[in-house]
């Protein structure tokens, strides 16, 4: 900060401990009534700044009498209601009841006279009167709301900006056209943390006002973007939430993202367009139980029609375009148009901004409006008040212009239009064909389109310029709509053909990001492809999942599909979509008698399930395959004894699972036939087997070999599962630098997929061997050792919520190998930051509240308290390592003691041997030392040094 005395809003906030909603609503409303002050800000510059005295000023000024008139007690104003309720999460602070719930003066009123936001917390009637009647102490409140505030401060200090252009979300215009008034209501709902939903017909530019409001309001929340557009049949709400806060920076944990903790901002947009049905539900359900809980999660939806089972704070109905907005729509110099001929469009459009449009190119195309009006009176078009009508219709304005409209274009045009509408998720025409796709001059078909506004062409900044997935063409969902009925009523010549052969060359291109990129190139510019491509591909299944049984060429592209997307699915934490492909490939397969297709995929649909604790749907899996496989021989055979086996591992039945999967391995090293790639599945199934089952010498050299296929089909997923499984059967055997040379293999792969825990669960192995380890070569990359702490420091938050026990252990033996790495390699330097974050993250928001928290919460904030003070010890005077004083050495082993307890002894001791030159040390004296053993010299020395030096080295023990 460049000015200490001047704060950002966020900053401002913190400084309050409030939220930024507050915060801004105290800006525009003020307090304390009609009369009351507004909260100054400075003025000038580009963003909203703070003076520090300012702040304090108005803190003391709401802590004063607030206004009593006619003796009535002042109400509590809104914007400090919706803040305490988001600080109690919808429950009562005390007893976690849910309703009833109030506002209850800590002060009381009588003697505050104060609505001062900390004055207030929200408790139960139950616990409200027993706190009014003295039976619960001031002191157990006090401790409560500090509580309380601590939480949300919590996530306010971890709060950023998000990155613009938003994943998933369609481009932002220019400019919105005569939307000024709605532009600024949606920007302050949603600076003040209003739930929102914008109402409006199809085109009426909900979509791009909530982008608008969103870049204008400049939230410092992560921004979530569904599209429900790109959902498809078989996408669920959880999986594309999941994914799109991972891509957005939000923090999963078992499975679910932490929406709360990291204040994120959800849009829907289009919810209408799920239809009817159990998809639909599942949207509604999930959105009220957002708004019902009362988080920090702010909620915007865009649909067509209201939603009078939900309640947003704010709805807003966008209605017409005012007469110059429309006229600005329609031409830029419509002054020199014909009056009336203007008007009567400006009637029949009645103010609908993409009726609008199309009416502006027909104006262009026909030379003249008189025209225009003409055709559109000729089909029977009456002046209909579009904006008003909840749905479109064939009888609308804006059917009528896209009548005209399509009529007017030549067959090249009509069939890349199709294949726009078809596209949820933008059509990239880098990757196909044109030529035979639309036939004759493509480029001039998407110029003409361009031109009548039925299609937008853009710039995806993702990538660089000339590459095939740089420019992508887009259409407005009322246009696709409209496509998808008038093609469905009248097909054009040569549509059949067009459909399946477009169809192929999605699942063809799905099937080239899977094996030349994710599997074999740049995964970062495969993943960002195939997140683009995906729904495409979803949609692609969709419509061959109705067609298999009329055209074998339909059943071939969903078995195209579901093998192209399987690693996505399950890196991406798409697991219940992935398991819904893989169920319906499974049963398109086996219509088709295709047994060991049909029972890969269910094998396919049992490994996600489980990678999803999902039990029920892994059972699923098996008991279809066996009731399918009935007394199959061969490859079906094989593959019906890998799920089988796999399940006996999961039940912890290693025996069975070895004998099933060594019968598969038997089967497969038999056969000649195409399936016989499935080896390497099997071959991995077996080593776990054996592995697990305290044989890992035997499953070494099955290992190697599922890994001589893996690497051979480019799978770096299971690559990297095999190589860590290779180094840890390498440690079990003594053999320290093949293990270190297979855990940094394994890493590798891992940063590259950017597959969270999986980098720490390697690295964290590797450096638990280093004492072993002789020469000490072969260690990870710098760059690689950065991610993994970075991985493991994001996986703490689960021991401050969950359940006593839950792999606490298991995230600090990691953390104790990453930083047993980073100091054996000379990277040192990136212990402060991990450090730093750790306590930022954990630390310092709990540090008010963590005396009434439970003993396993305390514990864990104990040890990882040790941990930042041993990291900022290890990372300071980083400029070189020289060997320790006795009264330095106590220290450390004091904070490494506290911090991973004596099994750190080895690891340290190797360390300070190795790289500080203090030869000759063991972890069995770092242990005595550890233990104030005073029959250990350098504990008396130290004790000599510290009295000398007047140091008391007891504050470190």
């Amino acid at each position: 900060m460049a000015n200490p005395e001047y704060l950002s809003a966020l900053e401002a906030s913190l400084h309050l401990r409030i939220t930024p909603e507050l915060l801004h609503n105290y800006v525009i409303y003020g307090a304390k009534g009609r009369g009351g002050r507004k909260l100054p800000t400075v003025e000038g510059g580009t963003t909203v700044r703070f003076r520090t005295d300012d702040l304090d000023a108005y803190d003391n000024y709401l802590r004063e009498p607030w206004p009593s008139p006619e003796g009535r007690r002042a109400s509590v104003p809104q914007g400090i209601k919706d803040y305490l309720k988001i600080e109690a999460g919808g429950l009562c602070a005390r007893c976690d009841e849910g309703a009833p719930l109030s506002d209850a003066h800590i002060v009381e009123w009588e003697v505050s006279q104060s609505h001062h936001h900390h004055n207030l917390l929200r408790l139960c009637d139950n616990c409200h009167g027993l706190y009014d009647r003295k039976a619960i102490s001031r002191e157990e409140i006090e401790r409560l709301k500090n509580e309380a505030i601590e939480r949300v401060q919590r996530r306010v200090a971890r709060s950023r900006v998000p990155a613009w252009p938003i994943a998933a979300a369609p481009p932002l215009t220019p400019s919105l056209f005569g939307r000024d008034d709605e532009a600024a209501e949606v920007t302050a709902a949603l600076r003040a943390g209003e739930s929102l939903c914008i109402c409006g017909v199809g085109g009426i530019g909900k979509t791009q006002l909530a982008l608008h409001a969103l870049r204008d309001a400049a939230l410092s929340r992560p921004i979530v973007w569904i599209g429900v557009d790109a959902l498809g049949s078989v996408s669920t709400i959880a999986d594309a939430l999941r994914a799109q806060a991972a891509a957005a920076g939000i923090e999963v944990s078992n499975g679910r993202a932490l929406l709360g903790e990291a204040r994120a901002c959800i849009v829907f947009d289009g919810i209408e367009r799920l239809g009817q049905g159990g998809q639909r539900d599942e949207i509604a359900d999930f959105i009220e139980g957002l708004l019902l809980e009362q988080s920090d999660t702010l909620i915007l939806v865009t649909s067509q029609t209201s939603l009078p089972g939900l309640h947003f704070d704010r709805e807003l109905r966008l209605g017409p375009l005012g007469q110059e907005a429309s006229l600005g729509l329609i031409a830029d110099r419509h002054d020199e148009l014909p009056s009336s001929d203007v008007e009567r469009l400006l009637r029949f459009a009645d103010g609908h901004p993409l009726t609008l449009r199309i009416i502006s190119a027909l104006i262009q195309h026909f030379g003249s409006p008189g025209v225009v009006a003409d055709r559109l009176e000729e089909r029977g078009a009456a002046a209909v008040a579009m904006p008003r009508r909840q749905t479109q219709s064939e009888k609308t304005s804006l059917t009528h212009c896209l009548d005209l409209a399509f009529s007017e274009l030549g067959i090249g045009e009509k069939r890349l239009l199709w294949i726009v509408a078809v596209s949820p998720g933008g059509f990239r025409p880098g990757f196909f064909d044109l030529d035979e796709l639309v036939g004759g001059d493509a480029f001039d078909a998407a110029t003409e389109l361009a031109a009548w506004n039925l299609i937008d062409m853009v710039a995806d900044e993702e990538f660089e310029p000339m590459f095939p997935a740089r420019v992508v063409i887009a259409a407005l969902s009322p246009i696709r709509a409209y496509l998808d009925a008038a093609i469905r009523q009248a097909p054009f010549e040569g549509f059949d053909e067009l459909e399946i052969g477009f169809y192929e060359y999605v699942a063809l291109l799905a099937r080239f990001i899977d094996m030349s990129y994710l599997r074999g190139g740049d995964i970062k510019i495969g993943r960002a492809l195939m997140e683009r491509e995906l729904p495409n591909a979803v949609q692609a299944f969709d419509v061959a999942s109705t067609r298999a049984g009329a055209n074998p060429r339909f059943a071939e592209i969903i078995d195209a599909v579901a093998n192209a997307t399987m690693m996505t699915f399950f890196t991406s934490g798409r697991f219940e979509t992935g398991q819904a492909i893989m169920r319906r490939a499974s049963e398109v397969a086996a219509e088709n008698g295709s047994l060991g297709d049909a029972i890969q995929f269910l094998h396919q649909m049992q490994t996600l399930a489980e990678r999803a604790a999902n039990r029920d749907a892994a059972a699923f899996a098996l008991a279809e395959a066996e009731k399918i496989a009935g007394d199959a021989k061969g490859e079906p055979l094989a593959q019906l004894r890998l799920l089988q086996a796999s399940s006996a591992e999961v039940t912890g039945d290693f025996s069975g699972a070895e004998a099933l999967a060594r019968e598969s391995y038997d089967i497969f090293e038999q056969s000649t036939g195409p399936d016989r790639d499935w080896i390497q599945s099997a071959a991995f199934q077996l080593a776990r087997a054996l592995e697990f089952g305290g044989k890992p010498d035997q499953a070494l050299p099955f290992y190697r070999r599922a890994l001589e296929w893996a690497e051979a089909k480019n799978d770096p997923i299971n690559s990297g599962s095999i190589l860590h499984h290779i180094g840890n059967c390498e440690a079990y055997a003594g053999k320290w630098q093949s293990a270190m040379h297979a855990y940094r293999q394994a890493a590798e792969h891992f940063v590259a997929l950017e597959a969270v825990e999986f980098i720490s669960n390697a690295l964290g192995e590797a450096g638990l061997i280093l004492p072993e380890l002789d020469p000490l070569i072969g260690l990870p990359r710098r760059d690689v050792i950065a991610a993994g702490l970075a991985d493991i420091a994001a996986q703490f938050e689960p021991h401050f919520s969950g359940a006593p026990g839950r792999s606490a252990y298991v995230s600090f033996r990691k953390l104790k190998g990453l930083v047993a790495l980073a100091l054996h390699s000379g990277n040192r330097d990136l212990l402060a930051a991990t450090g730093a974050a750790l306590y930022a993250d954990y630390l310092r928001p709990r540090e008010a509240s963590i005396g009434s928290a439970p003993p396993h919460v305390k514990a864990v904030f104990f040890n990882l308290g040790g941990v930042v003070r041993l990291l900022q010890f290890l990372s300071s005077g980083t400029e070189h390592e020289r060997p320790l004083t006795a009264s330095e050495l106590f220290i450390l082993c004091q904070l490494t003691c506290r911090a991973f307890t004596t099994s750190a002894a080895d690891l340290l001791a190797s360390y300070l041997r190795r790289r500080c030159d203090m030869f000759g040390l063991t972890g069995a004296t770092l242990v005595r030392i550890m233990q104030f053993d005073e029959n250990e010299p350098v504990v008396c020395e130290a004790m000599a040094e510290a009295a000398k030096d007047g140091v008391d080295l007891m504050e470190f023990r």
